[in-house]
This record gives structure tokens, C-alpha cells and sequence, in this order.
């Protein structure tokens, strides 16, 4: 991967990670100022559901966090951009539409096939 490449791909992980990073803070100023609040049952109720889905939300961004940190890690050690599964360097267009991703585009419908039919027995 040139250089130039890898300096965008570079670009793109920081600004989502500060995003995401932005959003937990966010998330988290705004349950303090929800929670402190005094509120009647339903409100409560209301609350505990759009919480329960902020929450769900909330873990798949910092999954996403871990995988751009291992990203990051990857470019440093000089192993980004190769498939976990088969070592074959992972396309460029790949990379630029999802930085993060561990595996070619191969190897990854192989892992979805797999898991939609189960294991072969």
C-alpha cells in the first residue's frame, strides 16, 4: 500500500475514532442531565426503554472503537491492510469503505455463508 494511501486510511480511522469518542461523551453528559431530573412512572418507563436502546447502540460503537484501535495498531506494525483469514493484501476500495475491516472481501462471504448454513456436519 502507498504511502499516500495508507496517510488517508490513517486520516479516516482518527476521525471516526474521535467521533465515537465524541458520541460516548455525549451520551454520557446527556444520562446525567436525563437522570438527575426528577420524574413521573412514565416518564421512567420512557426513559428506561430509549436508555436500553442507547445502551445497544452505545456497545456497537465501542466495538467499533476496539476494531480502529487494532486497525491503528496494524499500521504501526506494518500488517494493515492483510486478510486475517488468508494473508492476501485486502483491496484498497475495501479498506477506504470500511478502515477496520480484518478480512478480504472473500473470506468474509465465506464466513457469512458459513455462518447462515451452520456448520457442515
Amino acid at each position: 500500500m502507498r504511502g499516500d494511501d495508507l496517510k488517508q486510511i490513517v486520516s479516516i480511522l482518527s476521525d471516526e475514532k474521535t467521533k465515537l469518542l465524541m458520541k460516548a461523551q455525549e451520551f454520557r453528559t446527556h444520562n446525567l442531565k436525563t437522570h438527575e431530573t426528577g420524574a413521573d412512572e412514565v416518564e421512567r418507563n420512557v426513559f428506561d426503554q430509549s436508555m436500553s436502546l442507547a445502551i445497544e447502540l452505545q456497545e456497537r460503537d465501542r466495538l467499533a472503537l476496539i476494531r480502529i484501535e487494532k486497525a491503528l495498531e496494524k499500521i504501526d506494525t506494518g500488517t494493515y491492510g492483510h486478510c486475517e483469514c488468508c494473508q492476501c493484501e485486502i483491496d484498497f476500495r475495501r479498506l477506504m469503505i470500511q478502515p477496520f475491516t480484518r478480512m478480504c472481501i472473500d473470506c468474509m462471504m465465506d464466513q457469512e455463508s458459513f455462518n447462515d448454513k451452520g456448520p457442515l456436519l
